[in-house]
């Protein structure tokens, strides 16, 4: 199964990514860590895109582009949103939904239509990252669902994991009307220009400029590039991989697969973060395991 590897080492590289952006997100305002992100790795793509060669663009490709980064767009700013209104740990479990939507978006978008199998492995894939965030007990193991109707944070992320289930398709689409490269380098270039206006609207870019300035510090006493850059490297490779992945099997595989970052997140935010919780979320790894295990039956 070569798409396998191909999703796992999505799943590793977004992790540590993630790791980084909660290092930057120590300093630096959300829209700013997401913006420059999507910079660098714009820059790392078009580099790559540059060594191996434009292909031929397909009829529709700017469609499907405009409505991609568009919805891309809003779904990044709507994630940073929805993480200031909302508590982390009942915001974050919400998103990783997102597999069970593509069996409503995958038939309509691309054709594809996941077997009961795929659908029984990513239940059991979403399970677990819901049961990863299972860190305050005392808010009860149903808090998730009850803030949908409580909390606006909640609700948006819903919405994230929707607008997430399109995209995640309309990339196959994209990859299938040019080349993985070439998409993905189009997508974070649509992204980055879309960000950059919501900071220039927002007025956050002028308060982190003393940071992220030649010599710069932030409150750490480090320039915030040490955790910038490789975050940006990570994203577009993991992305980069994750394009390449959907080209050979279903989108719902390798998205499910790619969730796996949320428990390697847990390993490495014990490890490098001093977070603690790691000996009571072993069911919902557990639960990621066996999901994974089913998809690749």
């Amino acid at each position: 199964m070569p798409w396998f590897p191909l999703a796992l080492t999505t799943a590793c590289l977004t992790a540590i990514q993630d790791l980084l952006g909660k290092k930057s997100l120590q300093s630096l305002d959300a829209a700013v860590v997401t913006g420059l992100l999507g910079g660098i790795s714009a820059l790392v793509l078009g580099g790559l895109l540059w060594a191996v060669g434009m292909p031929p663009l397909q009829p529709g490709f700017w469609w499907i582009l405009l409505a991609n980064g568009s919805l891309n767009t809003l779904g990044f700013w709507t994630y940073n949103r929805a993480l200031q209104l909302g508590d982390l740990s009942l915001t974050a479990p919400i998103v990783a939904f997102s597999p069970l939507f593509f069996f409503l978006t995958s038939p309509l978008i691309v054709g594809e239509y996941p077997t009961s199998t795929d659908f029984v492995g990513s239940v059991l894939v979403v399970l677990g990252s819901y049961g990863l965030n299972w860190q305050q007990r005392h808010q009860g193991y149903w808090a998730p669902f009850k803030a949908l109707w409580t909390q606006r944070g909640s609700r948006l992320m819903l919405g994230v994991a929707l607008i997430w289930s399109v995209t995640a398709n309309l990339d196959k689409v994209g990859v299938l009307h040019s080349s993985p490269l070439c998409w993905v380098f189009a997508v974070y270039s649509f992204v980055t220009l879309g960000m950059g206006v919501t900071i220039a609207l927002q007025g956050n870019w002028a308060s982190h400029w003393e940071q992220l300035r030649p010599g710069g510090r932030n409150n750490q006493g480090r320039s915030p590039w040490v955790y910038l850059l490789p975050m940006g490297i990570c994203s577009a490779l993991a992305v980069a991989l994750q394009m390449y992945a959907l080209t050979l099997t279903l989108v719902v595989r390798v998205i499910a697969v790619k969730r796996l970052s949320t428990l390697m997140g847990v390993v490495l935010g014990v490890v490098f973060l001093q977070e603690q919780g790691l000996r009571h979320r072993l069911l919902g790894a557990g639960l990621m395991v066996a999901g994974v295990a089913v998809l690749l039956h």
